[in-house]
């Protein structure tokens, strides 16, 4: 048993350790356009796809509405988007980029390279690595779908 708890031993602590690591990396990028990593994300989704509801955010960000409801609230402080209500039903609220957000996405583009040019990774490992990831958190979320 005592193997079993030991933190090394973990396969969730590199996750972990790993994701800090690389936004501790983002911050000063993102300060740059006073973003916080959490906003930056709700924004790439918006800059991906405008005028979509917020449940879809939520579902893309595997986040529950309650933590991403504060992230939309600070970013309509900015000024970067807006929230309407949808016609066919009150509890649906779409969220749609302002023009503000067209000069701060030509500040962001550069942010992924940034961060890969922090690394000195093989292009194809980086690849390989990015589908892997993928492969195993749609495993896990189908797990945790069924539960």
């Amino acid at each position: 048993m005592k193997e079993q708890l030991k933190l090394s031993n973990q396969i969730c602590f590199p996750f972990y350790a790993i994701s800090r690591k690389i936004t501790k990396i983002y911050y000063p990028m993102l300060k740059d356009i006073d973003l916080t990593y959490p906003q930056y994300l709700v924004m790439m989704i918006l800059w991906e796809k405008d005028n979509i509801l917020i449940k879809d955010i939520c579902s893309k960000l595997f986040l529950d509405t309650n933590t991403v409801s504060p992230l939309l609230d600070k970013l309509l402080e900015k000024g970067l988007i807006s929230k309407h209500k949808t016609y066919n039903n009150a509890k649906e609220v779409r969220v749609i980029l302002t023009n503000k957000w067209s000069g701060l996405s030509l500040q962001a583009s550069n942010i992924p390279n940034n961060l890969l040019n922090e690394f000195d990774f093989d292009s194809d490992y980086l690849k390989e690595l990015h589908s892997n990831l993928w492969k195993l958190l749609d495993i896990i979320d189908s797990k945790s779908n069924k539960n």
